[in-house]
């Protein structure tokens, strides 16, 4: 399809090769095709004049996410087994041995996340990172 503009006029689209003659005949123009872009990581708009790409806004992180959609996004980061060995080497009485074994969710701001985080050299990125996976993770 072929986008013709007009300044103050809506855009036309059209593949008739009849109607694109006429109306750059009368002033439209053909507007050009989008540049190449990732559409993982931007998007791409027309602003009237030239095609803009932008980076994509960064997708919010859960304040809560479910303890095994968490379990699920560890396995897909390879990260599983340290953070068990961390759990495993914590004091019988910390409270994340039993959260980790019977919490029902876990929150992004729980000093265990942000203790798990600095045991095993994780920059607030990653643990981000982490929590929106498990975010996505469909049960």
């Amino acid at each position: 399809m072929t986008y013709l503009d007009y300044p103050g006029q809506p855009p036309r689209v059209t593949d008739d090769a009849e109607i694109i003659a006429t109306l750059t005949r009368k002033g439209w123009t053909v507007r050009p095709d989008p540049p190449a872009y990732d559409p993982q990581t931007q998007q791409i708009a027309w602003d009237g004049v030239q095609w803009v790409v932008s980076v994509l806004p960064a997708p919010p992180v859960p304040e809560s996410v479910p303890a095994h959609h968490l379990r699920r996004a560890l396995t897909q980061f390879a990260m599983r087994a340290a953070v068990e060995m961390h759990i495993s080497m914590l004091d019988e009485g910390d409270p994340m041995r039993d959260d980790w074994k019977y919490a029902p969710s876990f929150r992004r701001d729980a000093a265990g996340i942000e203790s798990a985080r600095v045991s095993l050299g994780l920059t607030n990125e990653q643990v981000d990172a982490l929590f929106i996976a498990a975010g996505n993770v469909v049960s």
